[in-house]
């Protein structure tokens, strides 16, 4: 949907606010194949795309932050981040920690 027409399936929707991402274990381990040139370069532009000016992008991984996907973003994005969040997890007995990607639709 990122990399065609968008995410409104009547196909009216165009400018989103925000788009919210957890497709994957992180940019670097995809669950299918088919989704790994979504964190390329042309598949970072295409969901952009989808973006109003100002628009942000987030994207939730499994995995410490990856410093060439957040290099993917910053040739794409404004306010770049990577944003390591723990919390506990019970089910292990040990603090857990992903990364969230934040990226801003430049105006």
């Amino acid at each position: 949907m990122a990399a065609g027409e968008g995410f409104d399936p009547s196909g009216g929707g165009s400018g989103w606010d925000a788009v919210l991402v957890d497709i994957d274990h992180s940019p670097r381990h995809a669950l299918a194949e088919g989704s790994s040139g979504f964190y390329g370069q042309a598949g970072t532009r295409a969901l952009a795309g989808h973006l109003r000016p100002g628009g942000v992008y987030a994207l939730w991984s499994d995995d410490p932050p990856d410093a060439d996907y957040l290099e993917v973003l910053r040739e794409v994005f404004t306010d770049v981040a990577a944003e390591v969040v723990e919390f506990p997890n019970p089910l292990q007995g040990r603090t857990a920690a992903n990364t969230v990607y934040l990226a801003t639709r430049q105006e």
